[in-house]
C-alpha cells in the first residue's frame, strides 16, 4: 500500500488554508456585529439621556447634565 504524498499534501493544504478562510470570514463576522451594534447602543443611550433631561426639566430640579467628554470631576490625592 503507497502513500500518494502529492494527494495528502494538497488535501492537508486545502484543509488548512479552509480553516484559516474561515476564521478570518469569522473575525470580520464578528468586527461588523460590533460596529453594528455600537452605533444602535448609541443611538439608544442618547435617546434615553434627553428623555430623562426632559423629565427632570419638567418636574422642575432644573438642572442640566452637562457632558464631561471622558474626564472625571474627581481629583487626584
Amino acid at each position: 500500500m503507497a502513500v500518494d504524498w502529492g494527494f495528502a499534501g494538497q488535501v492537508g493544504g486545502i484543509g488548512f488554508g479552509l480553516v484559516f478562510a474561515v476564521l478570518v470570514i469569522l473575525a470580520v463576522v464578528i468586527w461588523l456585529v460590533g460596529l453594528v451594534l455600537t452605533k444602535i447602543g448609541a443611538g439608544k443611550g442618547e435617546a434615553e439621556e434627553k428623555k430623562e433631561e426632559e423629565r427632570r426639566l419638567e418636574i422642575g430640579t432644573g438642572e442640566r447634565r452637562v457632558p464631561h467628554n471622558g474626564q472625571d470631576n474627581q481629583r487626584e490625592c
